[in-house]
Order: structure tokens, then C-alpha cells, then sequence
């Protein structure tokens, strides 16, 4: 039997014996997508792989991954997108597939989690945290009500790190805003390493040591990002990667490689190097000054033409940062100095950043100024060629998701990831869902509605909503467009029905997927964040509605960029930059129905253009296999039935 038979065929039992661990099946969907990686894995090829709710995707990767960790003993990578996942992989799916490879190959594999410095504790920061407020990087709390709220969540904190063995933000038991983290946590240009007496006790370095130790390392795409653009020490030398919610990658990377010059920072650079140099600081205010009225005086939006004013501004930052530079030095040597220092540094590091990135060739980053008129945001454009050179040309790639295919084609995935431009042959599969969708869910099609409007949904609309909801007697996950129409949608529910109406932002999504999950009666909308990643199995969730097809704005910036460039290459630049990213999101907002087996109920989609434009087939492609109908009076009498067996 050949290397590659025995890959493939040990991998297959590591599955079936992982399986049997959980007192589960093995399903067909899944031992197809196994033996597919598996083969893969063994070529040193590519593999994009859509399956679909049910088919246990992690299982289906994880399994001949850890086969190939165990006999050939090297590091395998897994990046997520979504913390859900992450947490799914290293706390239900690996301990299964870790035992039944060290039942079958003896080898006992290590697996560990990776996440960005900032996720964690800094020991040194705790330390200083009676200084609530301000912990020598100038960052301020903006208002008394604020501070309140931010020094009760910091003395929280203090009170739990004795119970945690990690400092993980993600372990914490209690809401922490971003800027009560950020006064006990460090970024990892700011950290000052072993000069820190904490060293030894270092939350975010004890782990990364056990990350650069572990067989399977489970990180998330933010770093791999990270990793494509040049910096490879942020992850341990690995020989595979797989790339799970792929859906998410090119979003999660540009997200992460862009680069932001907003008053705020400038004024806490200001603070941090005033004890080292008053001149640069001053400098620094003066140009605080200038960018705001700068930022004042330009529209909001795409910045086509960058003004000279503007380049200016960016070459008097370059001399603050040379006069700056030079000054900042550690001032007693204890350990607090030291930080002081190496945030001011930090800070510094920052801005150079963001003028290399305006620096960059016109063609190559997008420039805009957010709504508020308070920052400039540089993007990288191209994103693809990165990915390309410095992950998919040196390590066998595994690209996987629920939804990969827009109008049943891995085309647009391809093209935005960018993994045709390896020299790795490609596979392609779908292996489908698990599930029956044509016997467990209904596809309802408003098409007796007028088309949507820029003015928010209808009347009438909202008056479907409340008879679904009603027919179904609550167990609806409303997925709205816009934060505005989930608002008025909650508020009119309320209004109009006894069912308790949940909205995103009032609480936080696991609180708030729980009260929805304990309550069968219950209601939940929100925006974006609930269209993906949302696992309600069971018919608490019967009924999801999705107000309009989700196309991105089309004065947002990176969009009108894309497109530019999409046009400018001869494509069809709405089929590539509003229509195919709308199709993979409603495709996961349908995907929120069917959870398991046993799951049934109706997706429920008011927007009529789905039926009436020549687009729609194209997206009805990207949908589960639904039973389909516009009648509303037939959707209401299944919904009925269904709320009756709660």
C-alpha cells in the first residue's frame, strides 16, 4: 500500500473512531469531504470545499489533518473567523479526534489556540490598574458616566484573573468594553518583553510558547492576514493550513490591514512623548489641530484625488516622527518606565505605518474619511496577492465553508482569495447538506411587495413580519439590512405582540442567543453579526426573516474601488462587487434554519426582487434546496402548526 493509501485510508478510521466517540454516524457528505483532504493533504495541492449545515465540516478536516501531524510530525495550521468556532474546534471537535488518533497511532498531539497580544492580560498593566484612567498611554475615559462603567469592569477583572489560567479576553465571564480592556492589555508593539518582571508569568507569551510547540495550532484569520503580509514570526513554521468560514478571509485580512490617522490617536501619541520631547509634542498637537480641520473641510467618502494639503499634513507627521524618535529613552529602568516608553514608541510605530500607507502607489490602497469626519482610513486594495505568494504557494491549503458558492460557482471565492494564482493544482467539491431541505424548511418569496426603498422598509412590510410572527407564535431571528430597520421592526413587535423582542445591541450576542434560546415564544433581530455564525438548533428558531437582499452600499468605498478596478479589467463589476458578496450572505442567513435533523420552519425573504429580476435565479442557486412558495396564507398555516408543538 502506498503513502498516499495509507494517509487516506488511516485518516477514514481516525474519522469513524471519532465519530463513534460522540455516539454519532458517520455521514456520507462527510467521509466524501475527508477523503477529499485527505488526498489533498498527501499531494500538496489545493482544496476549496463547501459543505453545507450538518455535514460536520470540522470533523471532515480535522481528522486527516491530525493523521498527517501524528505520521509525519509536523505543525498543521486551522484558521477561523469567528470566535464560536474557534472555541467549537478546541473544546468539542479536536479532544475527539486527538483521542482517537492516539487509539490508533499512539501518538498523543497537542493542540492549542493563537490570538492577537491584545486578547490577553498584561500583568504589568494589572499591576498599575489602581491608576484607573489613564495607565501611561494616555487613554482617557471620554465622559464620568463612561469612566464609572470602565473602572467598575477594570475591577472586575482584577477580581477574576486569579481564577484564570490564560488572561484570554474570550474567557471572561462578564462584558469588558474595548476601552476598559485596553487599560490592562498591551498590544504586541508595546509589550517590553523580558524586561518586564512579569516575564515569566506573561499571559500572551506562555501563549504563543505553547502554540510554537503544539502539533495543531487553532488561530484565526486576523493573524493569518498578519502572516500574508510579510510578518511570518507572528505564527509558528506549519506544513498545512486550513482555512474554515473562507466566506470571511479577504474581509477579515483588508479589515486588518488598514491603516487609520484619527484626531485620537495623534492626541494620545501627544501625551505619551510629552515627558520625553515637548517639542515633538507640541508639533504633534499642531498637527492634531490641522487634521481636524482638514477632516472638517473634505466631504466624508472616497478620497479620489488626494489633496496636497493632505501630503503635506503627512510629510510634517515624517519630521514630528524624526525629531520624536531620538528622545524616548527608559528614564529610571524600572519596569513602569520602560513601558512608558515602549508605548510611546508604539504610538510612533503606528503613525509610520499609516504614512507607508499613504505613501503607497494610488492603484494599489483605497482612501476615504469615515462618516463622522474623524479619521482617514487607508486599505490595501489587492489583498489576493499576498495570500497567493506568502500562504497558498508554500503550504497545501484547505479553503472551506457552508458558502463558497455564489449562483453555483467557486468562481468569485477563487478570484477574491486569490488561489489561482498558485501553481498548486486546485480541486473544487460541494458536498452538500446533511439535512432534507426540501422536506424540512419553506422558502417564502414576498413577491406581493413593493421593492425595497432607500427610506427603510414599508408599512406593509413590517405588517408581514407581525403576521408571520404572530402565525408562528414567536421562535423568529429577524435579519435586517440596516441597524435602523431592526430598531423599528423590535419597536413595532413590541408594540403589536406579546412575545418577548430581543435586539442586538441592547445586551450582549451570547446573552442575548441565550434569553432567544430559552424562550420558545421569544423574538431576535439584528443586523450583520446575526447572519452568520448563529447556531440555534431545534424549533425555538422556526422562523428566520430576512428583510432585503443585503447588498453592500454602494458609496462605500472599498466597494466603489472594486469596482472601479472590476471595470477597468473588463468584468462585470455589479456581479462582482455587490452581487456575489449579497448571495453569500443571505446564504448564510437562510443557513441559520436548519440546524439539525430535526429542524423545520420557514426563511421568510421580503424583498420581491428575488422573483422579479434576472439576477434572482442566480440567487436562488445559492440557497438551501428550500420548498418554495409566495403564499403567504399557506406559510402562515405551516408556521401555525409548528408553533402549536412548542
Amino acid at each position: 500500500m502506498g503513502k498516499q493509501e495509507d494517509l487516506v485510508g488511516l485518516s477514514q478510521k481516525v474519522l469513524e473512531a471519532a465519530i463513534e466517540l460522540c455516539s454519532g454516524q458517520v455521514r456520507p457528505q462527510q467521509e466524501q469531504m475527508e477523503r477529499a483532504v485527505a488526498q489533498t493533504l498527501q499531494t500538496g495541492g489545493h482544496l476549496i470545499v463547501q459543505a453545507g449545515t450538518g455535514v460536520g465540516k470540522s470533523l471532515g478536516y480535522l481528522a486527516p489533518l491530525l493523521t498527517k501531524a501524528a505520521t509525519e510530525g509536523r505543525t498543521q495550521l486551522v484558521s477561523t473567523a469567528s470566535l464560536a468556532l474557534q472555541r467549537q474546534i478546541l473544546s468539542k471537535d479536536a479532544p475527539l479526534v486527538v483521542k482517537a488518533v492516539k487509539d490508533l497511532v499512539g501518538t498523543n498531539l497537542q493542540v492549542e489556540s493563537l490570538k492577537g497580544w491584545g486578547n490577553y492580560l498584561c500583568r504589568l498593566r494589572l499591576s498599575n490598574a489602581e491608576n484607573l484612567g489613564d495607565t501611561g498611554d494616555g487613554l482617557l475615559w471620554s465622559d464620568p458616566k463612561q469612566a464609572k462603567s470602565g473602572e467598575h469592569q477594570v475591577k472586575q477583572v482584577l477580581d477574576w484573573v486569579g481564577q484564570s489560567g490564560t488572561g484570554d479576553r474570550d474567557e471572561v465571564p462578564f462584558p469588558v468594553s474595548d476601552i476598559a480592556w485596553r487599560q490592562v492589555s498591551v498590544s504586541r508593539r508595546e509589550c517590553i518583553g523580558r524586561l518586564c518582571p512579569f516575564f515569566d508569568e506573561c499571559f500572551p507569551a506562555k501563549a504563543k510558547e505553547k502554540a510554537f510547540d503544539a502539533d495543531i495550532v487553532i488561530t484565526n484569520h486576523t493573524l493569518l492576514g498578519i502572516y500574508a503580509g510579510g510578518n511570518t514570526d507572528i505564527l509558528p513554521a506549519f506544513d498545512s493550513l486550513v482555512v474554515d468560514e473562507a466566506h470571511d478571509l479577504v474581509s477579515r485580512v483588508r479589515s486588518q490591514g488598514t491603516e487609520t490617522l484619527s484626531a485620537s490617536l495623534l492626541r494620545r501619541v501627544e501625551r505619551n512623548i510629552r515627558p520625553y520631547s515637548t517639542s515633538a509634542a507640541k508639533t504633534l498637537g499642531q498637527i492634531h489641530k490641522t487634521l481636524t480641520e482638514e477632516l472638517e473641510g473634505y466631504p466624508a467618502g472616497s478620497m479620489k484625488v488626494r489633496p496636497q494639503s493632505f501630503s503635506d499634513l503627512f510629510r510634517d507627521l515624517d519630521d514630528a516622527l524624526r525629531e520624536a524618535r531620538p528622545t524616548i529613552k527608559d528614564k529610571s529602568g524600572s519596569a513602569t518606565q520602560a513601558s512608558q516608553a515602549q508605548v510611546a514608541r508604539a504610538g510612533l510605530d503606528q503613525i509610520a505605518e499609516v504614512i507607508e500607507a499613504w505613501s503607497a502607489p494610488t492603484d494599489k490602497t483605497v482612501v476615504w474619511i469615515n462618516d463622522t469626519k474623524t479619521a482617514l482610513n487607508i486599505a490595501p486594495l489587492d489583498v489576493a496577492s499576498g495570500l497567493a505568494k506568502n500562504l497558498f504557494s508554500g503550504h497545501p491549503t484547505i479553503l472551506a465553508s457552508a458558502t463558497l458558492t455564489a449562483g453555483g460557482s467557486f468562481e468569485h471565492v477563487r478570484r477574491q482569495i486569490g488561489i489561482d494564482w498558485s501553481e498548486k493544482p486546485i480541486e473544487e467539491l460541494d458536498v452538500g447538506s446533511a439535512f432534507d431541505p426540501q422536506k424540512q424548511g419553506i422558502l417564502y418569496v414576498a413577491e406581493h411587495l413593493a421593492d425595497p426603498g432607500r427610506n427603510g422598509l414599508s408599512d406593509e412590510t413590517f405588517g408581514v413580519i407581525n403576521r408571520l410572527i404572530e402565525a408562528s407564535n414567536g421562535g423568529c431571528l429577524g435579519l435586517f439590512s440596516s441597524r435602523r430597520a431592526a430598531e423599528r421592526a423590535a419597536e413595532l413587535m413590541r408594540e403589536n405582540t406579546d412575545h418577548l423582542v430581543l435586539l442586538q445591541g441592547e445586551d450582549t450576542l451570547p446573552s442575548l442567543v441565550s434569553q432567544y434560546q430559552s424562550d420558545a415564544n421569544a423574538c431576535l433581530f439584528g443586523t450583520l453579526s446575526l447572519w452568520q455564525g448563529v447556531d440555534i438548533p431545534g424549533l425555538t428558531n422556526r422562523l428566520v426573516v430576512i428583510d432585503r437582499i443585503p447588498f453592500p452600499r454602494p458609496d462605500d468605498p472599498i466597494v466603489q474601488a472594486l469596482s472601479d478596478q472590476a471595470q477597468r479589467l473588463g468584468r462585470n463589476a455589479f456581479m462582482e462587487t455587490s452581487l456575489a458578496p449579497a448571495v453569500l450572505l443571505m446564504a448564510q442567513g437562510a443557513g441559520r434554519l436548519l440546524r439539525s435533523p430535526q429542524d423545520k420552519g420557514v426563511v421568510a425573504i421580503l424583498d420581491p426582487r428575488i422573483s422579479r429580476k434576472t439576477y434572482g435565479s442566480y440567487i436562488r442557486k445559492s440557497l438551501p434546496n428550500f420548498w418554495s412558495t409566495p403564499d403567504l396564507d399557506l406559510v402562515c398555516a405551516a408556521l401555525q402548526r409548528l408553533g402549536e408543538q412548542i
